[in-house]
């Protein structure tokens, strides 16, 4: 019976000296002249400086969506007095920002695949021992835990995807339609009928960008309803963002609390406050967690 879980997050493969951070992502596209995808993201995102590509998921929602509207909305406008105007040309202005968005979010997306197929397996003096019996739960994109650590695949759930695999990567941002709306400084129903159609069409585009958690949750439901037996849980190199607390959420609704043990790697102190908070919000007896570091779990030790 399976009773050790493992969580993976993106300090996993960074300890293993993987670059995987968004800054990584950046230089990559550049060494490798991916010039489209910059002239996408610039014509989506404007300037982006590097706190922006820190952020970079998160930041999928900071398109510039009333200006591209605009431009659409004024390049699209029906030409009321041509002898080919018709009732459908009203809608040109808003099928161009979704054919816009949409192939713009594609190129990012393929672009970031290509990139993580890429990373390199990651520094063997870095693994960390890992127990025989257990699962895992990936929030990485990266093939690392199978190809440095020999780990078989029905044994990971790669929560968001897997790059080089047929599904596309779960690659977005945490915000709703209504706060993307708000962002935007305008309501959608503001403005003639062709700019509210495409200020709709980009709203509506990026908000599809966010990530469907409680559709992934309930995609996989059998998979946590399978955690009742596990007895030892390891939370090693995840930021513990809130878009990702209804994972572990779910995860510790579905352990027996009274027997799980749970240990948090924690970067530094702020990570400490943070993974601190996650188990008294879960009702995790405060004797039953325990803070650790990558570099304390190495099997060969610095």
């Amino acid at each position: 019976m399976v009773n050790h879980l493992y969580i993976i997050g993106n300090g996993f493969d960074k300890h293993h000296d993987i670059p995987s951070g968004y800054q990584d992502y950046r230089r990559w596209l550049e060494d490798n002249e991916f010039w489209g995808v910059f002239e996408t993201i610039d014509g989506l995102f404007g300037y982006t400086d590097d706190d922006w590509w820190s952020h970079f998921e998160d930041n999928l929602a900071s398109v510039e969506t009333l200006k591209i509207a605009s431009e659409e909305a004024i390049q699209n406008y029906p030409d009321f007095g041509s002898d080919s105007f018709r009732d459908r040309d009203w809608y040109d202005a808003e099928l161009s920002v979704d054919r816009k968005m949409r192939d713009a979010y594609n190129d990012i997306v393929h672009s970031f695949n290509k990139w993580v197929l890429q990373l390199p397996d990651g520094n063997l003096t870095k693994k960390i021992k890992i127990e025989k019996n257990s699962i895992f739960l990936t929030f990485n994109y990266s093939h690392t835990l199978e190809n440095l650590y020999g780990i078989r695949p029905h044994k990971i759930l790669h929560i968001h995807g897997k790059a080089g695999a047929d599904e596309e990567l779960i690659l977005g941002h945490g915000l709703t339609y209504s706060d993307i709306e708000i962002i935007m400084g305008e309501r959608v129903d503001e403005g003639e009928y062709v700019l509210q159609r495409a200020k709709e069409a980009a709203v509506f585009s990026v908000a599809s960008r966010r990530k469907k958690v409680e559709q992934i949750l309930e995609d996989h439901n059998q998979w946590f309803d399978n955690l009742k037996h596990i007895t030892h849980i390891q939370i090693l190199g995840h930021s513990l963002g809130d878009v990702d607390l209804p994972y572990f959420y779910k995860i510790f609704e579905s352990c027996d609390k009274k027997k799980v043990r749970v240990e948090i790697s924690c970067f530094d102190d702020e990570a400490k406050e943070k993974a601190l908070s996650l188990i008294k919000t879960t009702s995790i007896p405060l004797s039953h967690y325990k803070p650790t570091t990558l570099e304390s779990l190495q099997v060969l030790k610095e």
